[in-house]
């Protein structure tokens, strides 16, 4: 047991140097990582300003779209509704010009059968007055 105590206190600051050159060595990797994500950040900073001018460029032509779409709306809304009435008006026409045939075809076959009906009577020279002539 003696030996054993006796190799760990020698390995100890052997053991000890090794750990504490894994820990600079993980030291300096993160300290290249950090750079890295600096790095990493001010390129993704200088995209979103980049961005950000884009969508500030762009208001103004969607502001343009959007009006051109709500006129395009109101265009369509407007002459759906003129269709609509001018259809509505077009049928209560022919609806009038119907009922106007149907009742002038009532009439004619009216005087057909007025005339149908009408008795004939002929007047002969025997029942005038000559002396009216």
């Amino acid at each position: 047991m003696e030996t054993v105590n006796q190799f760990l206190n020698q390995c100890i600051p052997a053991l000890t140097v090794l750990v504490l050159i894994l820990i600079i060595i993980l030291c300096i990797r993160l300290i290249v990582l950090l750079g890295n994500v600096n790095k990493t950040v001010t390129k993704v900073d200088g995209t979103v300003d980049m961005v950000n001018d884009y969508l500030t460029e762009l208001k103004v032509p969607v502001r343009v779209l959007v009006n051109v779409s709500m006129s395009v709306e109101a265009l369509r809304a407007a002459s759906e509704d003129t269709a609509r009435r001018m259809s509505e008006s077009i049928s209560e026409h022919l609806q009038q010009l119907s009922d106007w045939i149907k009742k002038f075809w009532d009439s004619l076959s009216q005087i057909k059968k007025d005339a149908t009906n009408v008795e004939v009577v002929t007047i002969t020279p025997d029942t005038q007055d000559e002396g009216d002539l």
